[in-house]
């Protein structure tokens, strides 16, 4: 049977097509639109090339039926050149019409997603395998069914996606659903991996066990007694409720915040009293280290 998607890829077909009735014509269009969504975004160019040549070639007929068959070899070779420029110059036109796309990554997608439904993981896995090309399925087996899914069916817009976005579309998704169910000690930060701090490092150790201790200068200043005479000399620049603070901190091993209200005083000024110390700590090391430096410039002398 005669038909434009037959005449999409045989010329001659087109030269059958002028004997048929126009009702029949736009009736086989019809049809070709209903069974393939890429007459729907291609259908106005290819129809109007294909009027176009049915035009031309309409007129080519009418002037032989006019004028009879020529009898002069040069008239027929003219009218068999006019002819064949027509159906070069549609044959042009038609290449440069895009095809309606391959639908297969679309049908497996879609069998996969019902398999995920189902839940056949060997379905899901081939297709992960053989579409996706991942290499280990069975670890994407989760990420896959997740993002089959989804909402990747949405992604592709009005459906005429070729198998190379089908595929990127999938992939992009399963990446995304792949990092979400990845543990946060598992991911990579900057391109670098994290680790747990309770990994083991041998000799019953933890990575948590090569880390300095989270002490400031102001914990190591109440850390020991305070008969300590360098302890004593940083004190003496706090006033009476701030050495309060500082003392009921180093007994009791709360937060500042609790040591200044179980002292009486608003939270705020445990924090105050906290960064003073540390400032203190700092200057009196400065200055304890400048004064070694001394003795010993001195001593070589």
């Amino acid at each position: 049977m005669i038909n434009l998607q037959s005449a999409s890829q045989c010329l001659l077909c087109v030269c059958e097509m002028v004997r048929q009735s126009p009702s029949r014509v736009d009736r086989e269009q019809q049809v070709y639109g209903l069974f393939h969504f890429w007459h729907q975004t291609q259908g106005d160019a290819f129809s109007s090339a294909m009027a176009q040549a049915l035009g031309e070639i309409e007129a080519v007929r009418d002037v032989w039926e006019g004028v009879g068959e020529p009898d002069c070899l040069e008239c027929r070779r003219l009218s068999t050149s006019c002819l064949a420029k027509i159906l070069l110059d549609l044959a042009d036109t038609l290449r440069r019409i895009p095809t309606w796309p391959d639908r297969y990554a679309l049908r497996e997608a879609l069998k996969a997603r019902n398999a995920a439904i189902e839940g056949d993981a060997v379905a899901v896995d081939t297709f992960a395998g053989s579409l996706l090309g991942l290499p280990r399925a069975i670890a994407w087996r989760e990420a896959v069914e997740m993002a089959l899914l989804g909402e990747w069916v949405h992604a592709l817009g009005d459906g005429s996606a070729d198998t190379l976005t089908v595929v990127s579309t999938l992939r992009h998704y399963v990446r995304i659903e792949h990092r979400l169910q990845q543990p946060l000690w598992e991911r990579k930060v900057g391109g670098k991996r994290t680790v747990l701090l309770s990994t083991p490092i041998g000799d019953e150790l933890v990575l948590g066990d090569l880390l300095a201790g989270p002490e400031g200068p102001e914990d190591a200043v109440l850390a020991a007694e305070f008969c300590d005479p360098r302890i004593l000399k940083v004190l003496r620049q706090l006033n009476v409720p701030e050495e309060m603070i500082a003392r009921s901190r180093a007994r009791s091993g709360e937060a500042w915040v609790q040591a200044a209200v179980g002292v009486g005083l608003p939270a705020p000024y445990g924090e105050r009293v906290r960064r003073k110390l540390k400032r203190l700590g700092k200057r009196y090391a400065v200055r304890s280290a400048a004064a070694v430096v001394q003795d010993a410039e001195r001593t070589c002398r």
